[in-house]
């Protein structure tokens, strides 16, 4: 399944790895509820100053999962275990941003921030 045809499994010695692009996406809202995130956020003037500003705002991250390795299974009658790393992208989209000025400076523009994320995921199970 996915968005886009892209999933392919690539058997090797050391395990699976598999394009997983399209299968899922992940959304984290920050600042949603309990009130706005607290941070800071700084600006450089033309003079060359750095001015820093305190602010609050609420933000969207957007998670794609890319790749996704297993290594080999240890499979036994009653147990089995896996261990699974995936690689992903992600983006952080600032808005409903407020910014407390200082003697009138304008605050910055907060700017998506790009990121990319290694997961690694234990199980286990027992069978009765």
């Amino acid at each position: 399944g996915g968005l886009l045809p892209w999933q392919r499994t690539f058997a090797t010695p050391v395990g699976q790895f598999e394009a997983v692009v399209g299968r899922q996406v992940g959304v984290e809202l920050y600042g949603i509820v309990g009130g706005r995130t607290l941070g800071w956020a700084s600006r450089t003037l033309s003079d060359g100053q750095s001015v820093v500003f305190q602010t609050v705002f609420r933000s969207a991250t957007f998670t794609f999962p890319i790749v996704e390795y297993t290594p080999l299974r240890t499979v036994a009658q009653k147990l089995t275990a896996s261990v699974r790393t995936d690689l992903s992208y992600a983006v952080d989209i600032p808005f409903d941003e407020e910014f407390w000025q200082q003697s009138g400076i304008s605050g910055p523009r907060l700017p998506a921030a790009h990121m990319g994320l290694i997961r690694l995921s234990v199980e286990g199970r027992d069978y009765l």
